[in-house]
């Protein structure tokens, strides 16, 4: 299989890489209300040590694309790397929260085959289990499905825990149909 790196003509955020005596890659993919995303040309994606870019990601196009970084430091260990991404089209930058690594030099974080997950920030639609930003009856079809073990995709699994309880199943069904019939 063939794959190639795509650089992108436009850029929000630069690394000189001849500042920094050391670094390693990550390997990292991002997604969006849980789903990983296909399409990279809206994004840019950057590894910073507090507000310091250290490096940016040359995306992998491939059956599942990917971004690769290599991330720069003057230090061997130790520094805390954080993940930031901007979006183009709303001029936006955001932190990726949940995920942080050491740097560590020669070191490898994730791989092509899997990847470190950068969650976007998701507005979440409780209820829209099959992420169309509606709340309706094929919610409930899917929600069904995916309770009986069917392949269901799309299925939003933030969206879809009405109760809270940390699982999806029949206990979920009910609080949807009485959120689409707008009974409380």
């Amino acid at each position: 299989m063939l794959t190639a790196i795509t650089a992108s003509a436009r850029t929000h955020w630069t690394c000189d890489a001849h500042a920094f005596q050391y670094d390693m890659t990550a390997y990292v993919q991002l997604t969006d209300g849980g789903f990983p995303l296909t399409d990279y040309s809206d994004y840019e994606i950057a590894a910073f040590v507090g507000d310091e870019c250290r490096g940016v990601a040359q995306i992998v196009d491939a059956v599942k694309p990917y971004g690769l970084i290599r991330i720069r430091s003057n230090e061997v260990s130790g520094e805390i790397v954080i993940f930031k991404v901007y979006r183009y089209s709303t001029n936006e930058e955001f932190v990726i929260d949940d995920v942080s690594i050491e740097f560590v030099s020669q070191g490898i974080e994730g791989l092509p085959s899997t990847p470190l997950l950068l969650n976007l920030p998701y507005d979440y639609l409780k209820g829209d289990v099959n992420g169309d930003n509606y709340v309706d009856v094929y919610d409930v079809t899917n929600m069904i499905d995916y309770i009986l073990g069917r392949d269901v995709d799309p299925f939003v699994v933030v969206n879809a825990d009405l109760n809270g309880d940390g699982h999806i199943d029949v206990a979920d069904v009910v609080p949807l149909i009485a959120l689409i019939l707008n009974i409380n």
